[in-house]
This record gives C-alpha cells, structure tokens and sequence, in this order.
C-alpha cells in the first residue's frame, strides 16, 4: 500500500471518528434536554411539582420580607381594596396592602364582600391637610383647657363620613369593608360585611 492510501486511509477514519462523536453527543444533548423539559412539567423528584416549587419560593421570598421588617397580616375585620366589579348584592375586590397569592394561601387578593339589608354604607371623604391640622390644634387646646376630672373630647377625624347607596358603587373605587360580628376576614375569600365605606379621592 503506497504513503498515499495510507494517509487517505487514516484521514477516512479520523472523518468517521469525529462523525461518530458528534453524533453521540447529539443524541445525549437531546436525551438531556428532553429529561430538563419533562422535570418542568412533572417537577424535580417524587411529589415535587411546580405549584409546589411556586408555593415554596413565594412563601420563602415573603418569610424573607417579613424578616427584613414587613409586617405580618394578623386578624383583621377591616379590609380595603379597589372595586373590580358590582353584583346585585355583592362586590368583588382587589385588596391593598397585603402580601398574598392564590396558590399559596387560603384565600388571595381578590375578595367578595356581600351586603344585606342592615349593610351601613357610607362614603368618606377627606377634609384638606390645613383644615385637619386646624382641628388637631383646636383639640389640643381643648385637652390642655381640660378641667381635672373631666371625660376626655372626641378627637377630630380626618373625613366627612355620609350615607350612600349601594348602587352608587363602580369599578375603581375604593372601598373598606367591616366584618360582621368582629369576624377575622384574612384568609375568607367571601363574607358579609356589616359596613361598607367608599372612600373618595
């Protein structure tokens, strides 16, 4: 066999080799991938699926809030929210100021408060930065004017406080809503509510 073949001979087995290689590890890249793409659906091990990854990853995030000074929700009976939408006889709302989510807790953000015929509801609307100070210095002079013994004033509030219909509720306003009977509302996502207050902005 000449020099020639023998190189052309080795350089053939070299193609081949390499061919091979990139053959195999196209098949394990793909065999890889399949098994990642799979793990995302079925979750990462026996019983561990994304929900439950979800669950865990919120809750720790939110442990991790809470560690670095956020407050934790504790019993409540007051509840506020922007409307998402008007029933008959019920309202459907987004909640402020707490830290909640669907798949984690009982019950999430959105709530449905229902009113009944002893329903109060009112609207609220705030007096002006210089007129609520006005009061505040009123109330105070009124508390150092105290005669001893005396039963302590009311002390001013920062709103006017009328009654309103329950029709008169749309989409985008925002709303505090009182439990019935002191009833905690934290973890309910649908309850009675003894008072319902708009607050005007």
């Amino acid at each position: 066999m000449s020099p020639y073949n023998t190189e052309k001979s080795a350089s053939r087995y070299i193609l081949v080799s390499l061919a091979v290689i990139l053959f195999v590890t196209a098949m394990v890249l793909v065999i890889l991938q399949s098994s990642y793409f799979r793990n995302l659906q079925t979750g990462f091990g026996a019983g561990n699926t994304y929900e439950d990854g979800y669950a865990k990853g919120f809750s720790r995030a939110r442990d991790l809030g809470y560690a670095s000074g956020l407050p934790r929700p504790s019993e409540k009976t007051v509840l506020t929210g922007t409307v998402e939408s008007v029933d008959d006889s019920s309202v459907t709302f987004t909640l402020s100021g707490l830290v909640l989510d669907d798949a984690v807790d009982e019950a999430g953000l959105v709530r449905t408060a229902f009113v009944t015929k002893d329903t109060k509801i009112t609207t609220l609307t705030y007096i002006s930065p210089e007129e609520n100070t006005k009061n505040q210095i009123a109330y105070g002079e009124k508390i150092r004017n105290l005669a001893p013994g005396s039963p302590l004033p009311t002390p001013p509030i920062p709103y006017v406080e009328a009654v309103a219909s329950f029709t008169s509720l749309t989409p985008g306003d925002l709303i505090t809503v009182t439990s019935v009977n002191g009833q905690d509302l934290i973890q309910l996502p649908t309850f009675y509510v003894s008072k319902m207050a708009v607050v005007q902005q």
